[in-house]
């Protein structure tokens, strides 16, 4: 979240502006209301549920965020283990590795005919 001091405006999301300097392009960045560039960055906590804004030392807004949020994750935690053990995953995983530690391109249908065939 930003704030700019001249137009006394909160945005989120910065004008992008490309000035040309010394034969080559500057990205500047601009309040999106009055284009101006001496708006500051405002830092603080925010709930991990619902994300509005609380205090520093605060992880959620409510015991009801928390409730839900808590419900959310382990939800999400699951949902991660069960991927990671999912054999086409796996497979995925295979295919990568090998082409990174040998340096090549194969597709999957290319690595997994080569391994059945033993040229592997």
């Amino acid at each position: 979240m930003y704030y700019c001091p001249d137009c006394r405006k909160e945005f989120e999301f910065v004008k992008v502006y490309y000035e040309e300097r010394d034969g080559g392009f500057e990205r500047v960045h601009l309040c999106p209301f009055c284009d101006s560039t001496s708006f500051v960055e405002k830092k603080g906590a925010y709930c991990r549920y619902c994300g509005m804004r609380i205090g520093v030392k605060e992880r959620y807004c409510s015991t009801t965020c928390r409730r839900a949020g808590e419900k959310l994750f382990k939800k999400q935690e699951e949902r991660e283990r069960k991927r990671k053990n999912d054999i086409l995953y796996k497979s995925i995983s295979e295919v990568d590795n090998y082409n990174k530690t040998h340096n090549c391109n194969l597709s999957y249908g290319q690595y997994f005919a080569l391994k059945g065939a033993n040229m592997l």
